[in-house]
């Protein structure tokens, strides 16, 4: 990882906006990218829910990044708690698969339940496990205060030659999408202003004349 950032600051790089719900598999994406040093932090903010750039990037992460993991990802292995176990107990459960199951340095994404909740974890040089919302601002997330019986969490790493043909196809396509979202609504709405703004002149002009008038 070339520049991990400060803790604190994901949600503020990947969730700006603290948009509460419906994008999590994008931030925990961005996040994957932006611990692993494929993206800086100015260009990891997570897709809006709703609109073409959210669907593009849902398409591509849930029909063809997910649905074949199996020639995706280099790992892929689940935990599930226990009956009685407690949300620290279980924490600490996943910790340790991550550590045994990961190299130091190593980033991974979450799958909570199937994709109720997606985000990451972080093995650190020291050996620990950081866990990582960006979307909520939680560390280690079961999207609840209550632990059910039978959480499973997944634990994936992507392949680095899909990360890459991400960057290198899909995200340009994204971002040629938002383009065309943005760019012709701000030329109307300006032109617009200024007609306006033309209008109001007139008006009191002509309050003027008459005012001398009489």
């Amino acid at each position: 990882m070339s520049e991990k950032p400060i803790q604190e600051q994901f949600r503020k790089y990947v969730n700006p906006l603290k948009i509460p719900d419906g994008h999590c598999a994008s931030c925990a994406f961005n996040t994957y990218l932006l611990l692993m040093g494929y993206i800086k932090p100015a260009e990891a903010e997570a897709f809006e829910p709703g609109g073409a750039p959210f669907k593009k990037f849902g398409d591509w992460f849930y029909k063809k990044f997910m649905l074949d993991t199996e020639n995706n990802v280099i790992l892929s292995f689940s935990v599930t708690s226990t009956k009685n176990q407690t949300i620290k107990d279980f924490e600490e459960f996943v910790s340790s698969e991550i550590l045994n199951n990961t190299k130091p340095g190593e980033a991974v994404i979450i799958c909570l339940d199937e994709g109720t909740h997606w985000y990451n974890a972080y093995h650190s040089p020291d050996k620990k496990v950081i866990f990582i919302d960006s979307q909520t601002g939680i560390e280690f997330n079961v999207y609840g205060s209550f632990l059910y019986d039978d959480t499973t969490i997944k634990v994936i790493i992507p392949k680095e030659e899909v990360i890459k043909e991400y960057l290198a196809d899909v995200l340009p396509k994204i971002k040629e999408t938002q383009k065309l979202m943005y760019q012709p609504k701000g030329g109307k709405k300006m032109r617009k202003q200024k007609k306006r703004k033309t209008n109001k002149k007139k008006i009191i002009k002509k309050k003027t004349k008459k005012h001398r008038r009489l």
